[in-house]
């Protein structure tokens, strides 16, 4: 398993877009953690639903994209390990995925965090 990943990360592509999505989830939970404390106990979060309670939760729920983020990337990362040898462009693709769901997560949190501070 672990000469998998050290043939994967190999690849300029699949390298390159595993330590941006690292970077994006850093930057993603450093933002998070200095911002939570000044959070409102609810926070707007589902902005496609109709005008009311529906689109606010509490503020613990400014985690999910973080942790849903951290699994894809953990997962697609597997995956794209698993189709290396055989399929290296699908495994770019692959890691690619979850480099654009990961930086498109982080555009959520700071859409987000300007709704509730400005």
């Amino acid at each position: 398993m672990n000469e998998r990943f050290k043939t994967l990360f190999t690849d300029r592509i699949i390298s390159g877009s595993v330590l941006l999505s690292i970077l994006f989830l850093v930057l993603f939970l450093g933002i998070v953690v200095l911002a939570y404390h000044n959070l409102p106990p609810l926070i707007p979060i589902y902005n496609q639903m109709p005008w009311g309670v529906g689109r606010i939760a509490s503020r613990v729920t400014i985690f999910l994209p973080f942790t849903l983020g951290l699994g894809i990337l953990v997962l697609n990362t597997t995956i794209a390990s698993f189709f290396y040898q055989k399929y290296a462009l699908v495994s770019r693709m692959i890691s690619l995925s979850a480099f654009v769901t990961i930086s498109l997560s982080f555009l959520f949190l700071l859409r987000t965090l300007i709704v509730v501070f400005f």
